[in-house]
């Protein structure tokens, strides 16, 4: 009896384990953020990757790749300023990390920089056909979502409050969608 209690317990003890480790979320590293803000907006958001997510390796995770330190010859590398010449210990990070409000700051302070960068931005609402003084439309909205959530519809229920925002911004209202898409942690998750 003792024994088929016990292995209850460890069965029980073993379920919610998994739980756990289903329950943990997978965040992008900074090699996947970066390819898909550059994938937004465009090859100029690059600067501000390289500043604020690429170099902070322990907080975005994504380890160094041995096959980007290429030396053309005994004395010099093809990338000398790249992360992994800094620190040996940075092909031990490992490949995601979890949220944190580091996390959170070092995006916030990216994607900020990308919309204060007028000729990203402009690029941007000329890809969406937008101006930032446009007025609100709902297919422009949904090519906005699109970029950030390209596999999930927007909700009635989204669109409502997004639109709610969009009208209670005072200065350039698709800054603020943007912004606040950019922000949004839901692009991250794996």
């Amino acid at each position: 009896m003792k024994i088929i209690l016990v292995s209850l317990f460890l069965i029980q003890l073993s379920a919610q384990t998994l739980a756990q480790h289903e329950k943990s979320t997978i965040m992008a590293n900074r090699f996947l953020i970066e390819n898909i803000i550059v994938e937004i907006f465009g090859s100029k958001a690059k600067v501000y990757t390289q500043k604020y997510i690429i170099p902070n390796i322990s907080v975005f995770g994504g380890p160094c790749d041995i096959y980007e330190q290429v030396r053309k010859d005994s004395e010099s590398v093809s990338i000398a300023n790249h992360s992994c010449f800094e620190n040996k210990s940075n092909h031990k990070v490992g490949h995601t990390t979890k949220s944190s409000v580091l996390r959170s700051g070092y995006i916030l302070k990216m994607c900020n920089s990308i919309l204060s960068d007028l000729s990203i931005m402009d690029a941007y609402y000329k890809k969406h056909r937008l101006k930032r003084w446009s007025n609100y439309n709902s297919k422009k909205l949904h090519s906005i979502h699109q970029d950030f959530y390209p596999h999930k519809k927007m909700s009635k229920d989204q669109e409502r409050k997004i639109r709610k925002l969009f009208y209670q911004s005072s200065h350039s209202r698709w800054d603020s969608i943007v912004l606040s898409y950019c922000q949004s942690p839901g692009w991250r998750i794996l």
